[in-house]
C-alpha cells in the first residue's frame, strides 16, 4: 500500500545546454522544495549537451514533483529530467 507521507532520496539527471548559473538554478529550485544533497558534472562532455546528476535527501515524491515543476520548461533544458526514486 502505498504511503504519502513515505520518503526516500533520489538521483535526478538533467540534460542541459550548460551556461553560467543554471547549476545554482537547479540546485536552488531543488533546495527550496526539496533537500538537495549533491551534485557531479562528468567532464568529457560537450557544454551544449551536458549530463548534469543531483541527489536528493530523503523527501516525498510531491515535494520532489513540485521542484521539478519549477525548473521543466526552461530553455537550457534538451530533455525531461530522469528522476529515480534510491532504494536504501
Amino acid at each position: 500500500m502505498w504511503a504519502p507521507s513515505l520518503r526516500f532520496p533520489y538521483y535526478i539527471r538533467f540534460l542541459i545546454d550548460d551556461r553560467p548559473g543554471i547549476v545554482a538554478e537547479i540546485t536552488g529550485a531543488l533546495a527550496r522544495r526539496a533537500q538537495y544533497s549533491r551534485h557531479r558534472q562528468k567532464p568529457g562532455y560537450p557544454q551544449h549537451a551536458l549530463p548534469f546528476v543531483v541527489t536528493v535527501e530523503p523527501c516525498k515524491s510531491s515535494a520532489l514533483k513540485r521542484a521539478l515543476e519549477a525548473i521543466r520548461g526552461r530553455d537550457y533544458l534538451l530533455e525531461e529530467p530522469l528522476d529515480l526514486q534510491m532504494l536504501e
